[in-house]
């Protein structure tokens, strides 16, 4: 059933080519109608540039492999000469493009499309190169700009969007015909419409009614994920526990509510640090105190509840949790003989074989610039937490009363991780999907939450990558530990509000596995599968669609998740990381000096905040 594009609202009857609508039998009862999209006509067209999309990939590889990502004007490289029929490869896929966008702009009369604009201006970088040989490098920048354009296409291509505003079922002998609204019902409808927007609450979703107890939730999210949150509660939460939710989207914190007298009853997708920070203040309830949280607790890796504990209780459940894998790209690994790293010392080999050949490798870093970023928590900021675990060793001594920068084994593990930056010439900042995507950066380390943009975003290499577990330090015994610090967030509820066990009751229906897979479905089908949720829960991570390999990664990765503790002033840890990096990189301190002159201030704020709130 093909959907000419337009703009506006348009009427299309399922049908033979003669305009005969199709009749189907439906016996009494509840039917379902499933929509599934498919490339039909266009199928041959995306086959047809994935093939030349692939082949672009290759030239740019074997390009940069030479002259790296930015040629050297003065030099000539005479790219023809070392790279093997490239001339011929040039021309092949000219005429490709050249070929595919006549044959699409005849059949589907989209000449000023930005599609077949893509197409050609690829053609015309490639013409270039092919007139003039001898300094083809100089359209090295074009031609990334206009393949990564062409290559995005793929995408584009299966994601075409489609709103539905209603399906009409006819019986055979009554004709349905669709009505148009008229122009005065158009415009009583935009003058009501204007009128409620100064009553309606828009940022309040829920149920309400009966004699049921009502709870009252805060979440700073999206619209879309609200909604779906509300739908979910109105269909299955409120009815199984006769509890009715009045949701909020807010973007005030819950100090401010309790300040003003007007605090929810419980929190989701908290911040990192915020739930130890609210329960030095008494502001959270210990789950603890439920008799069932041990089995609650059971549905989550073995340390997710270590970022929200302290003095022996605990203030959230963990609602979402992300980790670090590596990506590499297998096509390239195999065509200079690298084999996956499982050690470091093996990552550092793979670095210089890469950085001889003009590539590179990554390690993520995520810059300190806002409150935002520090309440994420140290262990989702960089490798030097996962390397402390990895090598045996604690952010925080045994009482979390201090950090433990000052120590001689913590010196040596930050000296390893700023030498990929300072021996090695680790990029600090790069956009890794990007280099990963286009083949300038094959391996490198990420959260796996990347995972779903590569599988969709990138379609091109989806043959040519893979992932596995981040490289580990070998022991003594010759095992390999692959800890690794994780992030995320967490869900609590507020103390003093006399609907505790109301809110713990919505905390273990939201962090059940059903649940949180039924959510993440929901927002997979509105933002696509690029909106799929980092789930705390490992049962439903699994459930989700995957690649049988890969999950199998992804769930052995997580077994080896340590999570950072964090304690009162434990944002100082994060941010004396950060400026002791951030001396150590550009210069203007040695190791040494930088972890102790750091170390010293991170204690005295840990030191301070312990003795605000000891009492």
């Amino acid at each position: 059933m093909p959907f000419v594009y337009g703009n506006g609202w348009q009427y299309s009857e399922f049908s033979s080519k003669e305009k005969e609508p199709y009749m189907f039998y439906l016996k009494k009862g509840e039917h379902i109608i499933t929509m599934s999209v498919t490339l039909s006509t266009t199928a041959e067209y995306y086959r047809r540039l994935e093939k030349v999309v692939n082949s672009l990939g290759d030239i740019y590889i074997n390009i940069s492999m030479i002259t790296g990502e930015s040629p050297d004007k003065n030099r000539d490289y005479d790219l023809f000469r070392q790279i093997p029929d490239l001339n011929e490869n040039l021309q092949a896929d000219y005429d490709s493009l050249v070929s595919l966008a006549d044959e699409m702009n005849k059949s589907t009369q989209m000449s000023g499309s930005s599609m077949i604009a893509a197409l050609k201006s690829m053609a015309r970088v490639l013409k270039s190169m092919i007139d003039n040989p001898y300094t083809a490098q100089r359209y090295l920048s074009d031609y990334y700009s206009n393949y990564t354009g062409v290559g995005g296409w793929l995408y584009d291509m299966k994601s075409m969007p489609l709103s539905l505003d209603r399906i009409i079922l006819s019986a055979p002998e009554k004709e349905a015909e669709a009505v148009e609204k008229g122009f005065f019902n158009k415009l009583f409808f935009g003058i009501s419409r204007f009128i409620a927007s100064f009553s309606a609450d828009y940022n309040t979703l829920g149920t309400a009614g009966g004699d049921r107890p009502t709870i009252k939730i805060w979440v700073n999210w999206g619209r879309d994920q609200a909604e779906i949150l509300g739908n979910m509660i109105a269909e299955d939460f409120t009815p199984e526990k006769n509890i009715n939710v009045k949701l909020e989207i807010v973007n005030a914190g819950i100090i401010k509510g309790i300040l003003a007298g007007n605090p929810p009853d419980l929190s989701l997708h908290m911040a990192r640090s915020e739930p130890v920070n609210l329960a030095m203040r008494d502001a959270l309830y210990d789950l603890t105190k439920f008799k069932d949280y041990e089995n609650v607790s059971e549905r989550f890796s073995k340390t997710a509840s270590v970022p929200y504990e302290y003095n022996g209780g605990v203030y959230a459940l963990p609602d979402t949790q992300a980790f670090y894998v590596m990506y590499y790209r297998s096509d390239i690994l195999n065509k200079l003989n690298i084999k996956v790293p499982t050690t470091w010392q093996e990552f550092i080999e793979a670095t210089v074989t890469l950085q001889r050949n003009n590539m590179q490798v990554w390690i993520p870093y995520l810059k300190i610039t806002t409150a935002t970023t520090v309440n994420t928590g140290v262990g989702g900021l960089s490798l030097f937490p996962t390397l402390m675990h990895q090598n045996g060793l604690s952010m925080y001594n045994n009482e979390g009363t201090a950090c433990t920068l000052s120590n001689t084994e913590t010196l040596e593990v930050f000296e390893f991780w700023t030498d990929f930056y300072t021996k090695y010439k680790l990029p600090k900042e790069a956009s890794f999907y990007n280099r990963f995507r286009i083949g300038t950066m094959p391996l490198g380390i990420e959260s796996y939450t990347l995972y779903q943009t590569l599988v969709n975003a990138a379609p091109e290499i989806s043959e040519n990558w893979s992932i596995a577990e981040i490289p580990g330090v070998e022991g003594e015994n010759g095992k390999i530990n692959n800890a690794i610090a994780g992030s995320g967030t967490g869900c609590g509820i507020i103390s003093g509000t006399g609907n505790e066990k109301y809110a713990w009751e919505f905390l273990k229906w939201w962090t059940d596995a059903d649940t949180q897979l039924k959510y993440s479905d929901s927002v997979e089908t509105i933002l696509g599968t690029l909106g799929r949720v980092a789930s705390a829960n490992i049962e439903a991570v699994s459930n989700m669609s995957w690649k049988k390999q890969d999950l199998n990664v992804i769930l052995s990765a997580w077994e080896n998740v340590e999570e950072v503790a964090e304690v009162p002033g434990s944002y100082y840890l994060t941010r004396a990381v950060d400026q002791a990096y951030w001396a150590v990189v550009n210069g203007n301190s040695s190791t040494k000096e930088a972890l102790l002159t750091w170390s010293k201030v991170a204690d005295n704020e840990i030191t301070r905040k312990i003795n605000d709130y000891s009492n």
